[in-house]
């Protein structure tokens, strides 16, 4: 299982990678603090699942869960963001698998996996 997660703030990003690391151990988790970044990662490897948060510099969390979802119509996007208000255009518009505030932890991501609609 590919996972990815995307946070342009260095330590909420160690922080989310730290809590996937907790949750699901044998993944093979990538993380990254430009959307550029993950862009480029995205067209050279499956992404099953994403970990994103939404207010980023260049391109919001929700723009870049539009793109990877063309890459990847099977893909499972999980927002990540301390902003609850951007809840509705995730699931409505977006089709995203699920949404956490922040902070994250390792149990919010064990409830997320149990949910996904792409497991």
């Amino acid at each position: 299982m590919n996972i990815i997660a995307a946070d342009d703030e260095f330590l909420q990003l160690e922080k989310l990678m730290d809590s996937l690391k907790a949750a699901v151990p044998e993944a093979n988790l990538v993380g990254f603090s430009k959307v550029d970044d993950v862009r480029d990662y995205a067209k050279e490897k499956k992404v099953d699942i994403a970990f994103l948060d939404i207010q980023m510099r260049g391109m919001d969390g929700l723009e870049l869960a539009r793109e990877l979802n063309k890459l990847y119509s099977d893909i499972n996007i999980i927002f990540c963001t301390g902003y609850d208000e951007y809840m509705g255009e995730a699931f409505r518009e977006i089709r995203c698998n699920g949404y956490i505030t922040k902070p994250v932890d390792p149990d919010q991501i064990r409830e997320e996996f149990r949910h996904l609609r792409r497991p």
